[in-house]
């Protein structure tokens, strides 16, 4: 009977971790890394996916054209922009990337005036980011911004949060696998020694 009881009691202790991990990763609309395309449409329809590789979204653009042959409706494209967020920021645009149908990343603008309001909101959910760093950015009539970089990762999901990209109205938010972060520089690194053989 003792031994039933612990048995009990550890599958239910399992259970309980495999939910919490389940709750804490990181998710798009509620689709982890690994979805497929069809999922990933099906989910989130206003990502046009043009390729079997990527789908990809522009606000005013795509929302617009959603409308299709519907008579033009401020209230139809207001709906567009509030179904396209990330921790109750409007998405401005972003891009899913898939690897043999399986959503493998995703890359989300955001304005930057909401940096701070999304960073409280993943940090909530996740705890405070693994690195947060500070580095000085200059736009091109001198004034001078400190940019922030925050990461979070759980499990083998990596969340990169940088305020200012491109220019200091936009943030962008970067998920991606431990796996694909691998490949990547191992791609950079193999890009450098061509580069350093190619005189």
């Amino acid at each position: 009977m003792k031994l039933l009881i612990a048995f009990v009691i550890q599958v239910l202790s399992m259970t309980s971790i495999v939910a919490f991990a389940d709750e804490l990763s990181i998710t798009f609309k509620g689709l982890a890394l690994g979805a497929s395309m069809k999922e990933f449409s099906s989910k989130i329809p206003d990502f046009e996916c043009m390729t079997n590789s990527s789908c990809s979204y522009y606000d005013t653009i795509t929302c617009s054209n959603s409308l299709k042959s519907e008579t033009y409706s401020s209230s139809k494209l207001i709906e567009c922009f509030e179904r396209n967020t990330f921790a109750g920021a409007r998405i401005v645009d972003g891009s899913a990337y898939f690897d043999d149908g399986k959503l493998s990343s995703y890359r989300l603008t955001i304005r930057s005036n909401r940096f701070e309001d999304v960073v409280e909101a993943i940090t909530d959910r996740f705890g405070k980011p693994i690195s947060m760093q500070s580095t000085e950015v200059q736009n091109k009539l001198g004034a001078k911004y400190l940019n922030y970089h925050a990461i979070w990762i759980t499990g083998e999901t990596h969340l990169n949060f940088s305020k200012y990209c491109g220019n200091i109205e936009k943030s962008c938010i970067s998920v991606t696998s431990k796996s694909e972060i691998l490949k990547e520089q191992v791609k950079t690194e193999s890009q450098k020694i061509k580069n350093a053989r190619d005189f």
